[in-house]
Formats: C-alpha cells, structure tokens, sequence
C-alpha cells in the first residue's frame, strides 16, 4: 500500500512522486536484493511503475527490473 492509504495510514502521503520514488526505493532496497524482480501497474500503477523502475536504475545500487508489465484493460472487478 501507498504511504498515508489503508495499513499505512499512520505514514504520510507523498506530495510528489519525487517523494514516492525515494520512498519506493528505500523499501524496494531491502526487499529486492539481488535476485531478479519485475514490476507491474495497472492504469496509473504503469506510469508509477516504469518512473520507479527509472529511478532505481538512476538513482540506487539496485539493478533494474527483469521486466515491466503494463495493463490497460479493465480489472478483474470490472469483468463480467
């Protein structure tokens, strides 16, 4: 969950996604570890995932993801 929303209501939200990127790095650091990972968005979530997947090949000792998945299609509680 995003920072400031459901489990992590006691965070702060993030006012830019400047902010969010550091945010998402730092906890992506200490989950990823070497291993191989890929990132996926849905609608917005795509665009959040491709910049976080920029900004950790950028900014971090992390290498990038393996791969980027985006979805554009309704999801699964929009299908009949």
């Amino acid at each position: 969950h995003w920072p400031g929303h459901t489990t992590r209501a006691a965070e702060g939200g993030c006012k830019t996604l400047s902010e969010a990127s550091a945010k998402f790095i730092a906890d992506a650091m200490a989950l990823l570890g070497a291993g191989p990972y890929a990132f996926v968005g849905q609608c917005v979530g795509a665009y959040y995932a491709y910049r976080f997947a920029v900004a950790i090949a950028r900014e971090a000792a992390l290498r990038p993801p393996s791969a980027l998945v985006a979805i554009a299609c309704p999801g699964p509680a929009h299908m009949g």
